[in-house]
């Protein structure tokens, strides 16, 4: 798992927050809300959300098809980071189908 600081800042509990994110989280006093559902096609991810008073977590599984890793991003301003993660996970999402359909059509020619 791969923990993004807003900040772009080293995180120094990096260790402690990967041995079980969500049992850190409650424990830091962050919530889970309720996921976000992003979906371009077929293809789907569900973005986990969990606040704090002061902070914001979105939990992005990796991406089936692809070399990606789970990635924990710790926001200070969780509505702006959850746009951004949005937009790249349908980024993703499109390039997996697009290649998917690559393969289907080179397939249909052999």
């Amino acid at each position: 798992m791969r923990i993004e600081r807003q900040d772009k800042q080293p995180e120094p509990r990096a260790d402690q927050i990967r041995e079980n994110w969500r049992a850190w989280a409650k424990v830091n006093g962050y919530v889970q809300k309720e996921g976000i559902l992003v979906k371009v096609g077929v293809l789907s991810v569900l973005l986990e959300i969990w606040v704090s008073p002061s902070m914001g977590l979105i939990y992005l599984p990796s991406i089936s098809q692809t070399k990606s890793e789970d990635i924990l991003y710790i926001a200070e301003n969780l509505d702006e980071m959850l746009e951004t993660v949005k937009k790249l996970v349908i980024s993703a999402l499109a390039l997996v189908q697009v290649k998917q359909e690559q393969r289907e059509e080179r397939a249909k020619l052999n």
